[in-house]
């Protein structure tokens, strides 16, 4: 028996945040957004924090699903015990993505009005990047069932 767990990487609010790539932005074009060298270190500060804190978490994700996986290979495995396990990882994802919004508003305050708005006719490109992308993978098949339309398969019962 074996069970998929997927996992989305994407932000909330998606687009340039999306897998914490908004601080590597606002780096990459802190010349043109005018960041003065003690907002850089702020930025740099808050990635560094951001990716340990995040790591943590991924580690922990990853010890639960481990877990999960267990769960499920059991003889009978318990669907109480099971969904507990996957409310503590959706948990971890939360967190995750509450790290993620909170580094961003934070970075966000390190600017001033000026550079937000300098910020803005960066973001909306990197936006239009990311949409053409979208379009792009639409194009394609997104399940096998429409891969393999008539293919059967087969799902291992679970026990309560």
């Amino acid at each position: 028996m074996f069970l998929l767990v997927t996992t989305s990487s994407t932000s909330f609010a998606g687009g340039p945040m999306e897998k914490g790539r908004f601080l590597q932005i606002l780096l990459d074009h802190a010349s043109v957004i005018d960041l003065s060298h003690d907002q850089v270190g702020k930025i740099n500060a808050l990635k560094i924090e951001q990716m340990e804190a995040l790591e943590k978490l991924r580690q922990e994700k990853h010890a639960l699903s481990q877990e999960l996986h267990q769960m499920m290979d059991e003889p009978k495995p318990k669907r109480k015990k099971i969904h507990q396990k996957i409310s503590q990882i959706q948990k971890i994802q939360e967190k995750m993505m509450v790290k993620r919004v909170d580094t961003k508003l934070d970075a966000l305050g390190l600017l001033n009005e000026k550079q937000k708005a300098e910020l803005q006719h960066i973001i909306p490109s990197q936006r239009q990047h990311k949409k053409a992308d979208q379009k792009e993978s639409s194009a394609r098949p997104h399940s096998k069932k429409q891969k393999h339309e008539g293919q059967k398969t087969l799902t291992p019962p679970i026990e309560e």
